[in-house]
């Protein structure tokens, strides 16, 4: 923590994970020590887990956001007065979850223009070809998979539905998960999941904002960095909306 402190990091994230009895598990002790000295740097503090127990834990010792949500278990009320208690942000990342299963079938956007304009024809063909549909079929893990994506999606539901802040992200970047395609994926699948569009478009806006501490954005206000995307649709009748894009702006400037 001192070391990256002096490159002037802000956010520090730790692996709360043994992969499925693959890797040692990083320690509570361990954890503690590094929430407890990032905080005196003033470094907010992510986690990567999967298990609730752990979950219990980091909330507890002043975590600020968990990635992935809870997957071996659905969240009790002890978790979530925690989380709330503490001012702990969950991030969901469903759509990480459903792409280690979606392409045993092929998902439906794989023809989506939306999509298919982002990535190279090569690329759609090795997604659509029998090989790599047959890989992940084959993948030993794929009803573990599947069973997380359903946790993680009522946990999802039962954390916004109380009242705890809730974080947007994709995890994307992996081979598999297209940054930009999949966070409006993300939106989608958070929809579904039963969260409204306003819960939604708040979760990448305000509510992230909040988590990292960036007061300058988050929410259209005077004084704030005008950062905004500008639609042609409402997306608070169909979050597919946010793909009809007609302008973006940074810093009040148009660039789209």
């Amino acid at each position: 923590m001192d070391s990256l402190a002096k490159m002037r990091v802000d956010v520090v994230k730790m692996w709360v994970d043994d992969n499925r009895g693959r890797l040692p598990k990083l320690t509570p002790e361990i954890w503690r020590a590094a929430i407890r000295q990032a905080r005196w740097h003033g470094m907010k503090t992510f986690v990567h887990l999967w298990d609730l127990e752990d979950a219990r834990g980091l909330a507890r010792d002043g975590v600020d956001v968990i990635a992935h949500s809870i997957r071996d278990k659905e969240v009790d009320a002890d978790l979530i007065a925690s989380l709330k208690r503490n001012n702990v942000t969950a991030v969901g990342t469903i759509s990480r979850e459903r792409s280690l299963f979606a392409y045993a079938s092929g998902p439906e956007w794989l023809d989506d223009p939306f999509f298919t304009k982002s990535v190279t024809p090569e690329v759609i063909r090795e997604l659509k070809s029998g090989a790599f549909r047959k890989k992940q079929a084959s993948d030993p893990n794929l009803d573990l998979h599947r069973k997380a994506f359903d946790i993680d999606v009522r946990n999802l539901k039962r954390l916004a539905d109380s009242g705890v802040r809730i974080g947007f992200g994709t995890d994307s970047g992996q081979p598999g998960r297209f940054p930009g395609f999949f966070e409006h994926w993300e939106m989608e699948l958070m929809v579904q999941a039963g969260l409204t569009p306003m819960q939604v478009i708040q979760s990448f806006s305000r509510n992230a904002a909040e988590a990292l501490g960036t007061a300058s954005l988050g929410t259209i206000e005077p004084g704030k960095a005008a950062d905004l995307i500008v639609l042609d649709r409402d997306p608070l009748k169909d979050i597919r909306s946010t793909r009809a894009i007609q302008a973006v702006y940074v810093g009040g400037r148009k660039l789209q």
